[in-house]
């Protein structure tokens, strides 16, 4: 087990796949924080393009293209809609109608939005949804958006199709859509990606690894030569042996490698 998924485990992350909302014309709809279900909430555009406004942000509505998603862990709800200045609906007024997973809104069908949720154990939900920004959202044009798209549309045509086993294909899509919206997430240049706590964590690249490893071993007696091991860092710099670049240290440094260490590790 990788850290990700060893804290999905134990935090019980569980996806569920919400109505399908088509929509066109002039609309809007209003839908429901996170909070209620102690996890996250996401959605991705699957046809057509909308506005994504999150109520009590004054940052302002964003636009979402086709292929485009976002995960949502704030205590606010947010509205969808062809225009941010139109009155928003509420969601459960428009699924309380829903026929096979699907609802619409509006005069045509311009928009085919897909969404689910991830619920978490109450008690320790906060370790997952506090290390979350209110509201993440992947450009279109990003690297990782090629996967997230890629989702989307299998999505949309598992939703036409008839054959058995639609239905549990389906819903592990959604949930591979959120674990990606993750990876995303921790993807992202350094200067949007999270800096602080366990996501901070695996985001950076050098104590990510390192995570990683003592993850996949959690029985081991690990030192800190095994994690950080100069071996490695000669043969990644051209040296062909670790006393090769044991020597080109201390010349420069005074003091051998693992002097160094252990004096940085004394002050």
């Amino acid at each position: 087990m990788d850290p990700l998924s060893d804290v999905l485990a134990l935090l019980g992350a569980h996806s569920h796949r919400s109505a399908k909302l088509t929509a066109g014309g002039d609309w809007s709809i209003r839908l429901a924080s996170a909070a209620a279900y102690h996890g996250v909430k996401f959605n991705a555009v699957i046809r057509g393009s909308c506005w994504l406004s999150v109520v009590g942000d004054e940052s302002g509505p964003v636009r979402l293209e086709a292929g485009e998603g976002f995960l949502f862990s704030g205590g606010h709800s947010y509205i969808l809609g062809s225009d941010p200045s139109l009155a928003p609906v509420d969601a459960k007024e428009v699924f309380a109608s829903a026929r096979d997973g699907h609802a619409s809104l509006g005069s045509v069908a311009d928009v085919v939005v897909i969404g689910g949720h991830v619920t978490l154990d109450e008690a320790d939900a906060a370790i997952l949804t506090g290390a979350l920004p209110p509201i993440f959202r992947l450009p279109a044009g990003s690297p990782e958006a090629r996967t997230i798209a890629w989702l989307v549309e299998r999505l949309g045509e598992e939703g036409k199709d008839e054959r058995p086993g639609s239905a549990l294909v389906s819903d592990h899509l959604i949930h591979l859509l959120f674990v990606e919206l993750l990876r995303a997430y921790l993807q992202r240049p350094e200067s949007e990606r999270p800096r602080s706590g366990w996501l901070g964590a695996l985001a950076d690249p050098r104590i990510g690894r390192t995570l990683q490893r003592l993850h996949a071993e959690p029985a081991r007696r690990w030192t800190l030569a095994e994690l950080a091991s100069v071996a490695q860092i000669a043969l990644s710099l051209g040296y062909e042996s670790e006393s090769a670049f044991s020597n080109a240290f201390k010349r420069v440094v005074g003091v051998a490698p693992l002097h160094h260490r252990q004096s940085l590790a004394g002050g």
